[in-house]
């Protein structure tokens, strides 16, 4: 992950005002931890609380529906094309409105501005990565199999093109920190999960969070177009062998067992 959004994770000065931006808990879909991440031993308890911890350290958007109408998160998702396509900046309120073929008061009554617009839609895209590696772990308490379901389900959300969609992220404060806060629950979450790995005996003794951050920008590496048109790969081809390659140079042929 490229530095400058990594040194805005835990910064909330700039912008303050711009958006109305709170210290809530309600930025990722956990719901109940312990509904997913079974069965808990104590190693997998550990990754439970630093979840918690996190969802707990992020702010989500304030004054923004909770509960939507059908045609609103129709909306949304087609809101989602348009700024994976071109960003936000580039458009305007009654652009979005001419393509959506809704009128301006129907976007005002989701979001008051055209920058929250593209916060919720931001946030939305990062809950539902989470919302399907919850539903797709309880499966499995094998840690290599929650990291690669996890790191599969990220490269399926944000695949390219999206450079105007990261450009925009990376140009507007409140989206940047944003992104890499979800990008910081994700990378802490798969910590633990190294962790529990290597006290289980699944993995080698290896640093989680050396490891965890190796996946995350191997994880940002797979959003870059040129680097896929490189490898000749897709995004979600290029993540399945770049995990596995890590995997494969952490797990223990001792304690891996069989596949």
């Amino acid at each position: 992950m490229p530095d400058n959004l990594n040194r805005e994770s835990h910064s909330h000065k700039e912008d303050r005002g711009r958006t109305r931006l709170e210290p809530l808990t309600s930025l990722w879909t956990f719901g109940n931890i312990s509904d997913w991440i079974l069965p808990m031993s104590d190693s997998l308890a550990r990754i439970e609380s630093a979840a918690t911890r996190s969802v707990e350290r992020v702010g989500s958007l304030m004054g923004l529906p909770r509960d939507l109408a059908p045609r609103q998160v129709e909306i949304l998702q087609s809101l989602e094309t348009i700024f994976l396509r071109d960003g936000f900046r580039s458009v305007t309120m009654g652009e979005l409105a001419a393509e959506l073929s809704c009128s301006l008061r129907t976007l005002y009554r989701i979001a008051p501005t055209k920058e929250e617009l593209f916060l919720l839609v931001l946030n939305r895209m990062w809950a539902r990565v989470g919302d399907r590696a919850r539903r797709l772990m309880v499966d499995t308490a094998d840690p290599a199999d929650r990291i690669e379901i996890f790191m599969r389900e990220g490269a399926r959300e944000f695949r390219p093109p999206w450079d105007a969609f990261i450009r925009d992220v990376e140009a507007y404060g409140p989206a940047k920190r944003l992104f890499a806060d979800h990008l910081a629950i994700g990378t802490e979450f798969l910590a633990e999960v190294v962790a529990a790995g290597v006290r289980e005996g699944r993995f080698r003794p290896v640093e989680p969070r050396l490891v965890a951050k190796a996946l995350e920008v191997l994880a940002y590496q797979v959003t870059n177009q040129d680097f896929l048109d490189q490898v000749g790969m897709d995004a979600l081809q290029a993540e399945a062998q770049l995990a596995r390659i890590v995997l494969e140079g952490i797990l223990d042929d001792k304690g891996a067992g069989t596949r």
